[in-house]
């Protein structure tokens, strides 16, 4: 409390380390980690793993330095970050830099007024613009393909300078994220070659700016891609606020057009891409996609692209449904919550 740099700093070699503190009105970050690397071979293992970060309160974060986290991971991996709540703070609540073996878990947190000086970001943000070599992935066969990284039963908001709950930036991949709520937010982001995600059943609800959909996927390279599937996403709830909105006094009271129907982007002839099973709800019950440079009606992708079968489109239901839908996610979250302790008593 009261520090002007970091509430803990983890540095190389350390394991099994469970920080359970209240983080406020500090300088910078609440936890950093840092490790050690033979520039891009991991290999010795010269870096912070199997921490677990869990009934936390993080608030008041970044006073000094604006590019600062909750949780910001450098060259760690196998971190387990669950049931906190993380709230007022400049940018992101959890910021990975990287994915040195991977094979996080974050779990059952609150997350919200994150981004409240920045934007273009999210209240987790996720770079990958450099590959490291490990043996984490089988245990003993040096590989730079980590072990995913797991995002599940979530409660986030995006609001502030937030964009997508889980900004999956340069290059991300690896993801599994499922069974979240994410309310203010785009849905499923990757982009700069991010590839093997899996984006499954999640509620997204867009009170958006800047124009935020229920995916937008960069291309890919003709190999690796993504799943999307068995998502419900609201569109244009609320009102309209302008590109990097990091202050409640620029959310101009615009509502959105009522043809506010583009619900997604993304390269649809990617041959690896899987998108099924999903719902779309728009204040007109029309659903577009964009494809490139061209448009698409929802109903066209499964037999032009092979995109999108099962999906639906409807009009926005009432608030009634919309509430029972969220409730109906928060408590998957408690159940989860409550199987996660019991399978780590039975470990015990």
């Amino acid at each position: 409390r009261r520090l002007d740099g970091n509430g803990i700093f983890l540095s190389r070699r350390t394991r099994n380390v469970t920080i359970e503190v209240l983080f406020e009105w500090l300088g910078e970050n609440g936890i950093a980690t840092w490790g050690d690397t033979d520039g891009y071979d991991a290999t010795a293992g010269d870096f912070p793993m199997y921490t677990t970060i869990q009934k936390n309160v993080f608030r008041e974060l970044g006073i000094y330095q604006k590019q600062s986290s909750a949780v910001g991971q450098f060259k760690a991996a196998l971190t387990t970050i669950r049931d906190n709540i993380m709230f007022n703070m400049p940018r992101a609540a959890i910021n990975f830099n990287d994915v040195v073996g991977g094979g996080e878990i974050i779990q059952g947190n609150l997350i919200f007024n994150s981004c409240r000086e920045s934007g273009d970001h999210g209240p987790i943000n996720t770079w990958d613009r450099q590959a490291y070599l490990t043996t984490l992935r089988d245990g003993s066969t040096k590989s730079f393909d980590p072990i995913p990284r797991n995002i599940h039963h979530n409660f986030i908001f995006a609001n502030y300078g937030g964009s997508q709950a889980v900004d999956n930036d340069d290059g991300s991949s690896w993801f599994h994220i499922y069974k979240n709520l994410f309310y203010s937010a785009e849905g499923f982001k990757m982009d700069y070659g991010g590839h093997d995600s899996i984006y499954e059943d999640n509620l997204i609800m867009t009170y958006p700016y800047d124009g935020m959909q229920c995916f937008h996927l960069d291309a890919f390279s003709n190999g690796p891609s993504h799943t999307y599937r068995r998502n419900r996403c609201l569109i244009g709830l609320g009102n309209y606020m302008d590109s990097g909105c990091g202050d409640p006094s620029c959310a101009t009271p615009t509502p959105y057009p009522e043809d506010y129907v583009h619900v997604g982007s993304c390269h649809c002839d990617e041959p690896n891409l899987k998108m099924y099973s999903n719902e779309y709800y728009t204040q007109e019950g029309d659903a577009v996609i964009h494809c490139g440079d061209e448009e698409y009606d929802l109903e066209e992708l499964p037999e032009k692209f092979g995109l999108e079968a099962g999906s639906t489109k409807s009009k926005f239901p009432d608030e009634e449904t919309i509430v029972k839908w969220a409730q109906e996610m928060i408590n998957d979250m408690i159940l989860s919550k409550k199987e996660t302790a019991i399978s780590l008593q039975v470990k015990v």
